[in-house]
C-alpha cells in the first residue's frame, strides 16, 4: 500500500501548532515510482543506495557521476570529517575535558578526575558490583524509581575484541554517523548532519582521528567527531549471529530481561487475530527482539546527549573497547534539566558543561557518574535520564529490554502500534518491515 504524501507545508518538520500531520519520507515507496526528493525536509533521502539502480549485481550509480555509490558516499562523508566544524555539545566537552586538566596539572592524568571535576564535583559515584544473583536484579534495580549500577564483571563472557576485529568482522556493512546524536525532532544550534558509509571506512577514520595517547592535546578541537551510533549490526549485517555469540546477553540480565518471553506471547495472540501461522509469528517476534540489540562505534569525544530510551525500556550498555563516562539523573530530575517540549524524551542541559542562567534549577539536580572500563557493564533503568561521551576510541554493545513487573504494558502498546503500521500490504500479507520497531 502505498504511502499517503501529505501535501507541501505539512511535512518536513512539527509544526508549531504541534500539527500530528508532519511527515517525513522514511522508506523508498514514499518517492513514488518516479523517485524524486523532497527538499523542505532535512532527511538524509538515499538511504540504503535509495535511487540506484540495483538491477541483478551491485548497486551502480547514475552514469553521469561516474562512481559507485559507496564510493559516493564515502567522498562525501571524508569531505564532511574534514570540515571545520563544531557543535555545542562536542565544545562542552573539551571545556570539560580542560577543567580536567586544570585539576592533575601538566602530566596528570585528566581522565582520572572525568566523573568527579567541573561540573560534577558534587556527583554520587554510580554503585559498582560484582557477582550478583540474577534473580535479585529486578527487584533491587528495577522497581519503583530504580537505580543505575555498574556491573563490572558484566562482560565476562565476551569476546575481547579491537576495533579492528569489528572491522574485519563487519567489513562492508553500511553504517550512518552524525555529528550529533541522538536527533531530535526540533534542534537548537546546527542541525545534525548524518553520513554513510561502509564500517571499514568508518574504523579507518576512527584510526585516523585518535591517533595514539588521550592526553588533553591530543583532541581534534577544530572538527567534531562523527559518531555511529545505535547501529543494528545484531539484526541487519550479514555478521548478526557471530556478534550474538561474541557478546552474548550479561549474566545477570537472565532473568530480569523478559523480552523475548513477551515478544512470543504477544506475537502469538497478535498472529491469532490477524490470522498468520504460527512461522510468521516466529519470525516477527526473533527479529523484534533482535532489533533491540545495537552496536556504538566512535572515536574520542563522540556524545551521546541528554536523553531517555523511549517506549519506556530499561537498558544495559557494556564497553567493549575504550573508556566512556556515563552521567545519569533519576526521572524525578526531569523538571530540572530543559526537558524539550515536544521532544519530552530529550533535555537541553549539557551537564559537563551547564548553563546556570538559562536553566536555574539545574542546580538542585543530582547527577550520578561513572566511568565504564572495557568488560564493565552499566545497568540503566527506564527513565533515567543518560548523557555519555567516548574517552578513549570507543565500542559499546547496548539492548533494551522489559519486564513483566516494570514496563511490559509499554512494550505492548508500541509493538501493537507499530504493527498496524507495518504489517499488513495492500493484499493482507506480512508486509516487508514487520520484523523491526
Amino acid at each position: 500500500m502505498a504511502t499517503a504524501v501529505p501535501m507541501y507545508g505539512r511535512r518536513g518538520k512539527v509544526l508549531e501548532s504541534g500539527d500530528s500531520r508532519a511527515w517525513r519520507p522514511s522508506e523508498a515507496r514514499d518517492f513514488g515510482a518516479s523517485g524524486g526528493a523532497f527538499p523542505e525536509c532535512a532527511v538524509v533521502q538515499f538511504p540504503h543506495g535509495m535511487g540506484w539502480d540495483h538491477g541483478d549485481g551491485d548497486a551502480s550509480a547514475p552514469v553521469t557521476l561516474g562512481v559507485d555509490f559507496e564510493t559516493l558516499c564515502g567522498t562525501a562523508a571524508a569531505k564532511a570529517f574534514a570540515e571545520r566544524r563544531s557543535t555545542p555539545e562536542y565544545d562542552g566537552f573539551l571545556r570539560h575535558v580542560d577543567r580536567c586538566a586544570e585539576i592533575v596539572g601538566e602530566y596528570g592524568d585528566w581522565t582520572r578526575v572525568a566523573s568527579t571535576g567541573g561540573a560534577l564535583r558534587g556527583a554520587v559515584a554510580v554503585r559498582r558490583v560484582s557477582g550478583i544473583d540474577p534473580n535479585t536484579v529486578e527487584a533491587s534495580f528495577l522497581l519503583g524509581e530504580g537505580e543505575p549500577v555498574v556491573v563490572e564483571d558484566g562482560g565476562r563472557n565476551w569476546a575481547s575484541w579491537t576495533m579492528d576485529d569489528f572491522k574485519l568482522e563487519l567489513d562492508s556493512f553500511f553504517v550512518r554517523c552524525n555529528d550529533r546524536a541522538p536527533a531530535r525532532r526540533s534542534e537548537e544550534g546546527p542541525l545534525q548532519r548524518t553520513h554513510q558509509l561502509a564500517f571499514r571506512d568508518y574504523v579507518d577514520y576512527v584510526h585516523r582521528r585518535d591517533g595514539d595517547g588521550c592526553s588533553p592535546r591530543s583532541f581534534d578541537r577544530e572538527r567534531v567527531p562523527f559518531y555511529a551510533n545505535g547501529l543494528r549490526a545484531f539484526s541487519e549485517s550479514d555478521s548478526a549471529e557471530t556478534l550474538a555469540k561474541a557478546f552474548p546477553r550479561p549474566y545477570f540480565a537472565r532473568e530480569c530481561d523478559q523480552t523475548d518471553a513477551l515478544v512470543a506471547s504477544i506475537t502469538s495472540e497478535l498472529g491469532k487475530r490477524l490470522r498468520f501461522d504460527e512461522h510468521i509469528s516466529e519470525t516477527l517476534a526473533k527479529g523484534v527482539s533482535k532489533s533491540l540489540d545495537k552496536v556504538f562505534c566512535g572515536p574520542r569525544g563522540a556524545i551521546t546527549r541528554l536523553h531517555f530510551d523511549a517506549g519506556d525500556a530499561h537498558g544495559y550498555l557494556g564497553q567493549v573497547v575504550g573508556r566512556k563516562l556515563f552521567v545519569f539523573f533519576p526521572p524525578s530530575d526531569g523538571d530540572k534539566l530543559g526537558v524539550i517540549q515536544n521532544d519530552p524524551t530529550h533535555a537541553l542541559i549539557d551537564p559537563l558543561d551547564p548553563d546556570f542562567e538559562r536553566f536555574p534549577r539545574f542546580c538542585d539536580a543530582q547527577p550520578h557518574a561513572c566511568i565504564l572500563a572495557p568488560g564493565e557493564v552499566v545497568l540503566n533503568p527506564r527513565r533515567w535520564w543518560h548523557y555519555a561521551v567516548s574517552l578513549d576510541s570507543s565500542v559499546t554493545v547496548m539492548r533494551n529490554f522489559y519486564t513483566v513487573n516494570t514496563n511490559a504494558e509499554a512494550l505492548v502498546e508500541m509493538f501493537v502500534s507499530s504493527a498496524a503500521g507495518t504489517m499488513k500490504d495492500s493484499s493482507g500479507q506480512l508486509g516487508p518491515r514487520a520484523a523491526t520497531l
